[in-house]
């Protein structure tokens, strides 16, 4: 009689467990994550791992930004800017926001290249850039034709 009891209390412990996991919200491991581009005065969310063309598409409208390729991979905080722009950006001068607007310079960076000036004053050429952790020759190959002092 006893096991007969404790056998169906057994069932009815995972028949509650069971309901319990069935209706316990799913988490998904692998979280859907995007990254947030800025262009053209305007922030784009875009899935992890899209490129230069997955943000034409979104954008409906052609990316004329030739010192980086169509299937460039975009980074969180990327700011593209068009090389028609004449304005360049003074890495002695300019702030945050607009040293963000570089190809491949997030917030982290930017914030480098302003405590790098606030250290040492200001850069004497474009080439000490190089100075900063995370750019380096091919970064700055993309970064002198936009950059001033």
């Amino acid at each position: 009689m006893l096991k007969k009891i404790l056998l169906l209390i057994l069932i009815f412990l995972l028949f509650l467990f069971g309901t319990f996991w069935a209706s316990a919200p799913k988490i998904n491991t692998l979280q859907e994550r995007n990254v947030e581009v800025y262009y053209n005065e305007k922030i784009y969310s875009l899935p992890v791992g899209s490129t230069l063309k997955d943000l034409e598409n979104l954008c409906k409208e052609s990316i004329d930004i030739t010192y980086i390729s169509d299937d460039y991979i975009l980074k969180d905080g990327d700011c593209l800017v068009e090389e028609d722009s004449k304005n360049l950006i003074s890495i002695n001068s300019d702030d945050i926001d607009v040293l963000c607007r570089l190809p491949g310079i997030g917030k982290a960076t930017a914030n480098k290249i302003i405590e790098y000036r606030r250290f040492y004053g200001d850069f004497t050429s474009i080439e000490e850039i190089k100075n900063i952790s995370g750019i380096g020759e091919k970064k700055y190959e993309i970064l002198k034709e936009l950059i001033s002092v």
